[in-house]
């Protein structure tokens, strides 16, 4: 049996001298390695932990959208660290283009991030907060133009014709003196107040 077991390994799963591929922790099969062998976990073990943490985790039914951003640029940082020993650097890279190129951002994860009081600063991705300004800008316009239509549809209903002598109300960008007042999105973005975590 220990043959056949150290036949496989020198075959299919040895690199080199020092480095085996192994997806197996048993006794038997650490017994057919040589001695001072670095040792690589199986990587889908270490997946299924990640898995298990993350369903496992009590903020599960609270709204996550707004962290999306943050975990997928935090662990595209992590695989660039260079720290790690030789061996585990071309995987950890390898995982760092994938996550870049294949995990796609949908535009809601942009928005929530941007509506997050602490994220919306996007330190972490700046080259993306231009884009996450202009889709929220986008939400806000649709919103405010579906509302003028509802609230010109009720006051339709419910003006006479001797009422047609008030003015309009004003546009939200537009001032009596003629200056630009900020929209409420402008505000939001110039406030500073951050949330304190409880």
């Amino acid at each position: 049996m220990h043959c056949n077991l150290h036949y496989f390994v020198k075959s299919t799963t040895w690199v080199n001298d020092r480095v085996f591929m192994i997806t197996d922790n048993e006794n038997k099969m650490k017994s057919a390695f040589k001695d001072n062998v670095e040792r690589i976990g199986c990587s889908a073990h270490y997946i299924n932990k990640v898995l298990e943490h993350s369903f496992m985790k009590e903020s599960i039914h609270s709204p996550t959208l707004h962290l999306v951003i943050p975990y997928k640029q935090f662990l595209i940082n992590l695989s660039n660290d260079t720290d790690d020993k030789q061996l585990i650097f071309p995987v950890k890279k390898y995982i760092g283009e994938e996550l870049e190129n294949y995990w796609v951002v949908e535009d809601v994860h942009y928005v929530a991030t941007m509506l997050h009081p602490n994220l919306k600063s996007f330190n972490y991705t700046p080259q993306q907060k231009y884009h996450a300004e202009t889709l929220l800008k986008l939400e806000f316009e649709k919103h405010q133009q579906l509302e003028q239509r509802i609230s010109l549809s009720n006051n339709n209903n419910n003006t006479s014709s001797s009422n047609n002598i008030f003015d309009l109300p004003l546009l939200s960008h537009e001032s009596p003196d003629g200056e630009e007042i900020k929209t409420e999105l402008d505000k939001y973005m110039d406030n500073q107040k951050k949330m304190i975590k409880i």
